[in-house]
């Protein structure tokens, strides 16, 4: 069997469940830039509402959703996030409210700049370290 990923497992396996039973979940809030009081700069930044969520009317015309619904609809992603992280028991890294939502972290709405990919990294290492995941010396 070969999962998408590449893990390979040479039993016979019904899907990607088997292969994961023996692995370690952890799921992580997706920080973004969406907050209630982003600067034009930031604003200007923003790719997802016109790239992804436009409704065409007709051949002229195309509504884009608000800046606000789109906070909302990435707070209502990781409220899921959290969700499925309490139903399953599995290890969350709630990544988002203490992520800094600022230029010095994101490039877009939700790709970040070197800094924030330090600074997630930073977030997620320190929890698999209390976790007890991983040690000094290694997996």
């Amino acid at each position: 069997f070969q999962a998408e990923d590449g893990i390979r497992d040479r039993s016979p396996s019904r899907g990607l469940g088997d292969v994961y039973k023996r692995q370690d979940v952890i799921l992580v809030t997706q920080p973004s830039l969406y907050k209630p009081d982003l600067s034009s700069q930031e604003s200007a930044v923003l790719d997802f509402p016109r790239a992804f969520c436009m409704d065409r009317r007709d051949f002229f015309r195309m509504t884009y959703p608000s800046l606000e619904s789109m906070r909302i609809a990435m707070q209502a992603f990781n409220d899921l996030i959290r969700y499925i992280g309490e139903q399953t028991g599995v290890y969350l890294v709630d990544a988002d409210p203490i992520f800094e939502k600022s230029l010095r972290n994101f490039v877009d709405d939700v790709h970040y700049t070197k800094l924030g990919n330090e600074e997630l990294s930073n977030i997620i290492y320190q929890v698999i370290k209390r976790a007890n995941l991983i040690s000094e010396k290694g997996v």
